[in-house]
């Protein structure tokens, strides 16, 4: 991640469900992932959801979504 981005990346190393929903989408980001799928895998109801991965990493999960796909890629 680049120094200017103000979220929590390590909350993917330490949340199990996070982890898995990064995973994911970092194998399949030129598909289309709505926070109702990355809830799916993490097996909650997507408001929940939404709620905790934006507590737990700082960002809502359509922006990290955006920020992580130009990452991959720039790479």
């Amino acid at each position: 991640m680049s120094p200017d981005q103000t979220f929590n990346a390590k909350a993917f190393d330490y949340y199990p469900r996070l982890n898995k929903v990064r995973k994911y989408f970092e194998t399949h980001y030129s598909r289309g992932f709505s926070l109702d799928d990355a809830a799916e895998i993490a097996g909650w109801e997507a408001k929940h959801f939404g709620k905790y991965f934006r507590r737990t990493v700082g960002i809502g999960f359509k922006k990290w979504t955006t920020i992580t796909r130009i990452q991959l890629l720039s790479v």
